[in-house]
């Protein structure tokens, strides 16, 4: 996953600002971009709907590029949506 492939300092931004999340939607975040789960896992394991999931991860993806520099973020979405 792109979190293990980080520098140091940005994998503890991004530690920082994940942790500012409110817990579900980070944990659906982790689920989704660091566990590998579809949003169908997702929303099975969390009982929720697949709506729910895209919606709490185009919040998540705001509230990290509200947490990291620019740059920070730039680096953050290559390693998460291009890998």
């Amino acid at each position: 996953s792109g979190i293990y492939q980080m520098n140091p300092e940005l994998r503890s931004s991004l530690s920082a600002a994940l942790n500012q999340l409110p817990e579900k939607r980070k944990k659906i975040f982790e689920l989704k971009h660091i566990h590998g789960y579809s949003y169908k896992e997702i929303a099975d394991a969390l009982g929720i709907s697949i709506k729910t999931v895209d919606n709490q991860l185009l919040k998540a993806v705001s509230d990290l590029r509200k947490s990291l520099s620019s740059s920070q973020f730039v680096l953050f979405y290559i390693l998460f949506f291009f890998e």
